[in-house]
């Protein structure tokens, strides 16, 4: 089962949910090109991808990979929050340090109250 998604935008961010399973490290880079780019060609500057039904299945070292060589036009977003299943949050706290260490704003939780407050802060 690939990575599916559906897009929306609220606020003045992105909100992506998605679902499915990320079955390689291509189909993850995919999924995130396609995410930035979606937020970039409407000008949109923060973006909230909710991945509580999607099933982290890359490793660790194969997530540290994605935010070392992240889409290009990445860099054009300032703020980034992922929610995820409780399940994979060690998963999605190790991409939240990878990408802060890149120079990121980026904030990983399994509580989706938390990201949206973190992402609409100044």
């Amino acid at each position: 089962m690939a990575i599916n998604f559906d897009h929306k935008f609220v606020n003045d961010y992105l909100l992506v949910t998605a679902s499915g399973k990320d079955e390689s490290l291509q189909q993850v880079y995919e999924y995130q090109k396609a995410i930035v780019e979606i937020a970039v060609s409407n000008n949109c500057k923060k973006m909230l991808c909710d991945e509580r039904n999607l099933i982290y299945n890359i490793s660790i070292s194969e997530t540290y990979q994605t935010a070392k060589n992240p889409p290009e036009q990445i860099w054009k977003l300032i703020k980034i929050a992922i929610v995820c299943s409780p399940e994979f949050i060690r998963e999605a706290k190790a991409m939240e340090t990878f990408a802060i260490n890149q120079g990121m704003r980026f904030f990983a939780t399994d509580v989706f109250t938390e990201a949206e407050n973190w992402l609409c802060q100044t």
